[in-house]
């Protein structure tokens, strides 16, 4: 689906008290079309801008299903992360949501597979609404330096 879709929501418009203290609960539960290797170990680090911080979730193995995919088990509490936005003004801009994919194909070296960046507007027209989608990723630099030096 695209990005444009995870701000269509059925709630009212956005107003600036929307943006007020509270707390985002994110939990990556697929990724599909990965460029890593099958049995590379695949961890979520997510982070809540501008403020600084990285919370990490539970690793899972990549796995060959035409492509490679990983999946969270979506009862399991260690899939999910909390982060807080600490609004403390009219001038704290609205957070974004940032999930950075990484991988170790050895389980030695950690590399940036891929980021997504979503805005916590339609979240605070809605709190409390579960907002769940596919949405795209940008390929991480480090994956492509990679393949580079690989293939000369």
């Amino acid at each position: 689906f695209p990005l444009s879709k995870w701000m269509d929501i059925d709630a009212p418009p956005f107003q600036t008290k929307m943006n007020c203290l509270g707390v985002v609960h994110v939990r990556v539960l697929a990724a599909k079309g990965l460029p890593c290797p099958v049995g590379s170990i695949v961890q979520p680090a997510l982070s809540l801008l501008p403020w600084k911080g990285l919370v990490r979730s539970e690793p899972t193995t990549a796995f060959d299903a035409n492509t490679v995919c990983v999946k969270w088990d979506a009862l399991n509490e260690a899939s999910g992360c909390s982060m807080v936005h600490a609004w403390n003004s009219d001038d704290t801009p609205v957070p974004t949501i940032k999930v950075n994919l990484l991988f170790k194909p050895v389980n030695v070296f950690e590399f940036s597979m891929c980021t997504l960046e979503l805005s916590c507007e339609p979240l605070m027209r809605k709190p409390e609404f579960w907002k769940k989608q596919w949405c795209e990723a940008t390929l991480g630099r480090t994956i492509e330096t990679t393949k580079q030096m690989q293939n000369p």
